[in-house]
């Protein structure tokens, strides 16, 4: 009879308050026998034998499984009234709805994890989130992840509002500042001059910073920015991040600086913002746009984002990492936009972080190229599935 007891309130812990209140007078059952069950134990000699539940466990689970489904019970005392704000019983369908949610919330339940996927929509992320990051995430270390459909702008993040460092993916933030102030400054507004030693010079250096990631460039670009002075060219970049909306994102010191008091900084959403800005050419205008995005495109370090994805696709991405030791933390990034091939949509951007690797740096890029290519995977079977879609829709003029 305690088993019985036990699975009851076991059973309790899943139905909603309306349905455990109908088990009342079952527990009062149960209770009472259990009282009478300990009396005849100490009355009772060696031999005596024991009480058989059988008939009255199957009556009472047979009666618990009818409260479970919904059904209405009869007790000892009588009828158990409806709730009264169940005005009418569940259909079918209803029935079954809660059945599923019930197990969902099981399942995520007994799965323990560090993320709730019963609360939020990761999309095409949900399936690195649960084979690859989680337990990255166990670990101890700090993964952020963001994605953007760059036809529909619908947008999923993990993490994504997480200010992280940025290592050199800030570069992208150093760029649009420069167009801004330099190249393409507001009606009314003086250009900021970079000083060029021979015509064509300050796109070869953004160049250089951008697409082999090159520190003395980036270096050089935040101090003419600043008027030869960093922490003024710092806050220049300052104020153009908080003018285009990237919230999360600060350079706070000179790249490879040794013993620095601040760090550089971006989240997840401000690159993903960044980049889905340039696509559209909003980013300055239309035509400073075209030229960064140019830029970006011929990134030479491929190993992370890029080297996930499925022949056919290419990008334009930008990465930023940081071994250990250097005392500037252990870091590897990248941020992508990413071009499928002709008639598969406009593609997606795709941004994957991570801070506090200890030493970790290999496991991390071949993670992110795995990020990469299960998101490929997701989008190719979406767009698979929207012309499957669209070539079973009847024709109107037939």
């Amino acid at each position: 009879m305690k088993k019985i007891m036990v699975c009851v309130l076991a059973a309790c812990t899943l139905l909603s308050v309306s349905a455990c209140s109908k088990l009342g007078p079952i527990l009062g059952r149960l209770e009472q026998d259990m009282e009478e069950d300990a009396a005849e134990e100490v009355n009772a000699s060696d031999e005596t034998p024991v009480k058989d539940d059988t008939d009255t466990g199957k009556i009472l689970i047979d009666e618990i499984g009818d409260v479970m489904i919904g059904r209405e019970t009869e007790s000892e005392e009588g009828m158990i009234e409806p709730n009264e704000s169940e005005e009418e019983d569940m259909t079918e369908a209803e029935t079954q709805a809660v059945a599923e949610e019930t197990v969902q919330t099981e399942e995520e339940a007994l799965a323990g994890g560090l993320i709730s996927y019963g609360k939020k929509s990761y999309g095409p992320l949900e399936r690195p989130l649960k084979e690859l990051i989680e337990s990255r995430e166990a670990m101890g270390e700090h993964w952020s992840l963001a994605y953007e459909d760059l036809a529909g702008g619908k947008t999923y993040g993990f993490n994504e509002e997480d200010v992280m460092q940025s290592a050199s993916v800030v570069k992208l933030f150093i760029m649009g500042a420069v167009y801004r102030y330099m190249c393409y400054p507001p009606e009314g507004e003086e250009a900021i001059e970079f000083g060029e030693e021979y015509s064509g010079q300050l796109r070869d250096v953004i160049t250089s910073m951008i697409t082999v990631s090159d520190n003395d460039c980036a270096n050089l670009l935040v101090d003419r920015l600043g008027g030869g002075d960093f922490s003024l060219g710092a806050q220049r970049i300052a104020a153009f991040c908080k003018e285009n909306g990237y919230v999360g994102t600060s350079v706070g010191r000179r790249f490879l600086e040794q013993n620095p008091s601040g760090d550089n900084y971006t989240t997840a959403a401000d690159t993903r913002k960044f980049l889905s800005d340039l696509y559209h050419g909003k980013l300055i205008n239309e035509e400073a746009s075209e030229k960064m995005l140019e830029i970006v495109k011929g990134q030479t370090r491929k190993n992370k984002i890029p080297a996930g994805l499925p022949a056919g696709f290419t990008s334009g991405n930008k990465t930023g990492e940081m071994p250990e030791g250097y005392g500037l933390g252990c870091i590897e990034n990248d941020s992508a936009i990413v071009f499928p091939p002709e008639g598969m949509g406009e593609g997606y951007i795709l941004t994957v972080m991570s801070n506090d690797l200890g030493g970790r740096n290999a496991e991390a890029i071949s993670i992110t190229a795995q990020v990469s290519s299960m998101v490929a995977q997701w989008y190719t079977e979406q767009e698979e599935e929207q012309d499957t879609e669209l070539s079973t829709e009847p024709d109107e003029g037939q």
